[in-house]
């Protein structure tokens, strides 16, 4: 009986948190002089996300995006920028590929909360209980990682 007042209070915590985002996203737009960027398509969602990065000394100075979508595509893309600006390069990606392993994987994000600090994305970690979502949601994590790595390239889901 706890365990469903859990999951149940996560999903409405989820279902806020997205539609917060997708309402009103974060850092939404492109960065002027942007050192990287990279879009990515969710065909079958029909998810178009660009990603732009400014890099300054070894630092995630500024980081932006435009596109369109669902609203788990957007605020997941809204709650990256928040996560991710103002990291070391390395921090941010790797703390982007643990998200992306973490949210493709049977982990829980409980198990992993040491190499996360921002409770949001243990919040839309909830998407996992919809795995048709998880690529809307892995989007923008995609292509950050594409731009992160230096290719200006169109980066898909499928």
């Amino acid at each position: 009986m706890a365990t469903q007042k859990k999951t149940g209070k996560l999903r409405e915590l989820y279902k806020n948190l997205v539609i917060e985002h997708a309402r009103k996203p974060q850092n939404f737009g492109c960065v002027e002089g942007h050192s990287d960027s990279s879009k990515g398509v969710n065909p079958l969602c029909g998810d178009k996300i660009k990603i732009y990065i400014l890099q300054e000394k070894g630092h995630v100075s500024k980081i932006s995006f435009e596109g369109v979508g669902c609203a788990i595509s957007i605020a997941s893309a809204s709650l990256l920028t928040e996560t991710l600006k103002n990291r070391s390069v390395t921090q941010a990606r790797n703390y982007a590929k643990n998200f992306m392993m973490i949210i493709n994987s049977n982990h829980k994000f409980s198990e992993n909360k040491k190499q996360f600090d921002n409770k949001d994305l243990e919040i839309l970690m909830a998407v996992k209980d919809f795995p048709t979502r998880i690529k809307c949601a892995t989007l923008s994590w995609q292509a950050f990682l594409s731009a992160i790595e230096g290719r200006d390239t169109i980066v898909t889901t499928e």
